[in-house]
Parts: structure tokens; C-alpha cells; sequence
């Protein structure tokens, strides 16, 4: 295709937006109002793939206007407007949205206009008794309110199972500083991940790196004029939120999605900025990683940490939980005289260290796997060992697809030891395409748990396939 000469012919029929007899984007909404409204498959150059898999339209939190009130779709010159108006259940907030797609023939691709104003509808206060109560603190906590939240396409969540790399490597924003800031691609708690701070003007952001295409969005409104965004721990997602003020009952929004020429997103890369980290900082993320061997096995040495100047689509990390004051990551102490992770509670205590849910190592379905990990104590009244199970990959926040498997539990004063738990992954997500070919995923769940009074360490901990799953 020339530069120019694609002549766009935009229909909308059946709740899908056309160009000719190609789908640009599926329009979805829930009778019930428990998902958001949303465009989903969206395509940002004729004839391309699908570059953006879900671009919700509902404003968020404890404004979610996910129920829809009307619609209306029509043709404008050689555009097509979108428009619709949704609210709350409880009919406490109203947004009226507008989406003017059209093509853009410098960049050669859809630009997706799109204006949407939340409306107040009820306070839900009625005293200044009630205000200055804790129930109002907990509904402002809510605020800024999120008006869009973009998941891009084939982000492989899957990795390392999936052969596919993650598409884009980076997230680029024009920050408060006139500047472009430019996130990388891995998975830690990187400082300006969560709370990106936004210009008050006409701003772009989006993701780079990928030949295939580039997300862009433009933010030309906010009312409020301050806003800022946030990326999803695994950046796969984009939120957009618009800071409130509590006596303001309207808020509007004005931007546009389309997508960065090649041209652009080169200067922009040349320009961008890294985040610098502390050493401190460093010190804080070096938590081990895993490795694989490029099919569904992993080991965990506790010994090579992240490496905070290079992308990793492998986003397996040590989170953890229970009396975290007590545990540390110690070298000198482990099996071979390196790290290890030590645990020394002069009281009863529970420290867990896990890998889990959204973050747990991905294997193939349908394989019997087994953990294993090294475990160590000294004067421990209480017990040390692992735990593994079949994560549901296909609704992580749901319970376990089995109740976690214990291993052999240590106490008192034992050397190392290696202990085991079999896990068998049945359940599985489907990801099937012409690159793929069909694969079924699970994810395997691991903790390693202390409890008691006394101290004990862990190392190695390793993933491997030892045979098909039995029921």
C-alpha cells in the first residue's frame, strides 16, 4: 500500500466495526454490567493485525459505568462516529462517550478520537458527620478515577512456554519535564511503574520496540487538567486515571489512540530516559530469578538476580508475606557457600516466600512436575518445607486447580536436605495461532514456609518435568 491511497469504506454492523470487509474492532458490553464496555481486537493499520486485545471504554473503581443506556453508530464523511451513553447500576454516575474513527494518511493507520465525560449523579454523604467519617476516607481512596484501561495484544504472558517474545520491549511518556521517559520491559517494582506523572497539556505515550507496530496514545483534555497512568506489574496493560477533587461532580476526557510510524517511535527512543536506580534500590530488586532451558523446566540457584539494564519476558520473582521482618537473603550461608534465604524468628513466627498466581512459572499442561528445594535449620521449634501446586492459569485470582502439596517438613537441627513435591498440571489455558500451533499452559505455584521459633534456610529450588499427569 502506497503512501495515501488506502481509501477507508467503515461500516458498522452487528456490533463490529468494518473497513470494507475487514473487522477493525469488536464492540462488547455485558447485559449485566460485571465487564466493562470495551473495544476489543483493534486494528491500527489497514490490513494489519490486531494491536490493542481489549481498549476499555468504562470509567473504573467506584465509578464503573459498565451498564450500557444507548447507542448509536453512524458514518461521518469518510469517518465513523460511535457514541453511547452508561452508567452505574445503581445509576449513581453517567458517562457519555464519543469515538470519531477516521484514517490517518501521514501515518497510514486508524486514529481512534475519542471524547468521555463522567457525570455525578448522587453524593452519597449527607452530613458533614458522615464526611469526616472513615467510610468517606475509604470511597475518596478510590480517586483519581481510572478512564480507560488499554491491554495490548500477544503481550506473552506465557513466557518462556510461549515461543513468542513479549511484542514491546519498552513504554515511552512525555514526562512533567518536557522530556521522554522510557520504562523497560521488566517485571519488578519499578519506582516509576505505578505512578507516572503526566503533563497538564497534550501529552503521548505508548509502547515501542516492536516492528510490527506501536501503540500510541494521545491525551489532548483532561478536566482536571492533572492526570497520571499506571502499568500493570507484567506491562500488559495501560491505566489511565484522572485526578478528582470531591466538589467537582463532572470530569472529561479527550484522546486519541493510533499508532507510532517508525520514524517516530526511532526519535523517540534516541530522546527517552531510563529510569536511574539506587544502589540501594538494586540492592532491594536483586531477588533471585529463574532459569529455564527453554522448554518447561526451571531452576532457581538463589544466586543471579535480576539485571535491571536489560528486558526480561521470564517475570518469575520472590515475593514475600507473613513476618517479612524476620527473613533476609544472606550470602556466605548456603550450600556451596553462596545466597541462600534465611529465616531466624527469636519468637513463633510464619514467613512465607512465594511464587504464585499471576507470577508463577509457566509449564506445559497435561506433564507431572517436581519441585524440589534444598532446606536447612538449626534449633527450629516449629517446621520448614515446601508447598506446590496447579495454579488456574485461566483465572489466577481463583483458588488452586488442587490444595497445595506438602513436602517433608525439617525441624530442630537438620543439615541440608532436599525435599520434594509432585505436581500434576491438568488444567490448562489454550493458545493456539498460526505461530504458536496449539499449547496447552498451566503454572506451577511454589512457597517456601517457615514456622516457629529458630532459624532455617533454602536454596535451589527447581522445576522438572518427570512424566504425563495422572487425574
Amino acid at each position: 500500500m502506497r503512501h495515501g491511497k488506502h481509501a477507508p469504506a467503515f461500516q458498522w454492523k452487528g456490533n463490529l466495526i468494518y473497513d470494507g470487509d475487514v473487522v477493525v474492532a469488536r464492540f462488547r458490553h455485558d447485559p449485566d454490567a460485571k465487564q466493562h464496555l470495551a473495544l476489543c481486537d483493534v486494528r491500527l493499520t489497514p490490513g494489519g493485525a490486531p494491536r490493542v486485545d481489549r481498549w476499555d471504554l468504562s470509567w473504573h473503581s467506584g465509578c464503573a459505568t459498565a451498564k450500557l443506556e444507548s447507542l448509536e453508530a453512524r458514518n461521518v464523511g469518510e469517518g465513523l462516529r460511535l457514541a453511547f451513553a452508561a452508567t452505574t447500576p445503581d445509576q449513581a454516575y453517567t458517562s457519555d462517550t464519543q469515538i470519531d474513527l477516521s484514517f490517518d494518511r501521514q501515518r497510514q493507520c486508524y486514529r481512534f478520537e475519542t471524547a468521555s465525560s463522567l457525570q455525578v449523579n448522587t453524593f452519597p454523604f449527607y452530613s458533614w458527620q458522615e464526611i469526616d467519617s472513615a467510610k468517606f476516607s475509604a470511597r475518596q481512596a478510590f480517586f483519581p478515577y481510572e478512564f480507560t484501561n488499554i491491554l495490548s495484544d500477544s503481550y506473552a504472558y506465557w513466557a518462556p512456554v510461549d515461543p513468542l517474545p513479549k511484542k514491546w520491549q519498552a513504554f515511552v511518556y512525555q514526562n512533567t519535564e518536557g522530556g521522554w521517559s522510557r520504562v523497560p520491559q521488566h517485571h519488578l517494582l519499578t519506582p516509576d511503574k505505578y505512578s507516572i506523572h503526566l503533563p497538564a497539556g497534550m501529552c503521548r505515550l505508548g509502547y515501542v520496540d516492536d516492528p510490527g507496530g506501536n501503540p500510541c496514545i494521545e491525551l489532548m483534555e483532561r478536566v482536571p487538567a492533572a492526570s497520571r497512568c499506571g502499568l500493570c506489574w507484567a506491562m500488559n496493560d495501560i491505566h489511565l486515571y484522572i485526578n478528582t477533587t470531591p466538589l467537582q461532580e463532572r470530569y472529561r476526557v479527550r484522546y486519541a489512540l493510533y499508532q507510532f510510524t517508525a520514524q517516530e517511535t526511532a526519535e523517540i527512543l534516541k530522546q527517552a530516559k531510563g529510569y536511574v536506580y539506587t544502589d540501594e534500590e538494586r540492592a532491594l530488586y536483586d531477588r533471585p530469578r529463574f532459569h529455564h532451558d527453554g522448554k518447561s523446566n526451571f531452576s532457581c540457584d538463589f544466586e543471579t538476580g535480576y539485571d535491571l539494564d536489560q528486558p526480561d519476558d521470564n517475570f518469575r520473582f520472590w515475593m514475600c508475606a507473613g513476618d517479612i521482618r524476620y527473613a533476609a537473603w544472606v550470602r556466605g550461608e548456603g550450600r556451596g557457600g553462596g545466597r541462600c534465604l534465611k529465616q531466624d524468628t527469636p519468637r513463633q513466627a510464619r514467613v512465607l516466600w512465594q511464587v504464585e498466581s499471576t507470577n508463577a512459572p509457566v509449564v506445559q499442561a497435561g506433564k507431572r512436575y517436581r519441585v524440589t528445594a534444598w532446606i536447612r535449620t538449626q534449633a527450629l521449634k516449629g517446621a520448614a518445607y515446601l508447598e506446590a501446586w496447579d495454579v488456574d492459569c485461566n483465572f489466577p485470582q481463583n483458588p488452586p486447580s488442587s490444595a497445595p502439596g506438602r513436602s517433608e517438613a525439617l525441624s530442630d537441627t537438620a543439615d541440608w536436605r532436599e525435599v520434594a513435591v509432585d505436581v500434576n498440571v491438568v488444567r490448562g489455558a489454550h493458545l493456539s495461532d498460526e505461530v504458536r500451533g496449539k499449547l496447552f499452559v498451566g503454572k506451577v505455584a511454589i512457597r517456601l514456609v517457615h514456622e516457629g521459633q529458630g532459624t532455617s534456610w533454602f536454596d535451589d529450588v527447581s522445576i522438572r518435568e518427570v512424566g504425563n499427569a495422572s487425574e
